[in-house]
């Protein structure tokens, strides 16, 4: 537990001295956006780690370039077999797409 503390207290101690913004900087509508780009991201990993072929899902993507990008991104992780991992390399890539969201709307 005191580790952790630590670690918390390193982490907003980097973040403050490297300028990253805060959450509280983004509005509610930005939230909402990035968390539904992050679920988007997780059915798309959760697709890929049962098998689901790159063309079908590109398919759907239709002309929407980020989901494309989502899908060819999540074809550059691994596929796991068991059940453990795969649900860690979802939320993984789910946690992936929000960090990318929050930085590019701190940037605008």
């Amino acid at each position: 537990m005191k580790l952790l503390k630590t670690v918390q207290v390193i982490f907003v101690a980097v973040a403050m001295s490297h300028g990253i913004p805060a959450m509280s900087d983004m509005t509610k509508s930005d939230r909402k956006d990035c968390s539904n780009k992050s679920l988007i991201a997780e059915k798309i990993m959760e697709s890929r780690q049962k098998g689901v072929p790159m063309r079908e899902m590109m398919d759907i993507a239709g002309d929407d370039k980020l989901m494309q990008l989502m899908v060819t991104s999540a074809f550059d992780e691994p596929r796991f077999s068991t059940d453990k991992m795969q649900r860690k390399s979802i939320t993984d890539f789910g946690n992936k797409i929000y960090g990318y969201c929050v930085e590019a709307k701190s940037k605008k």
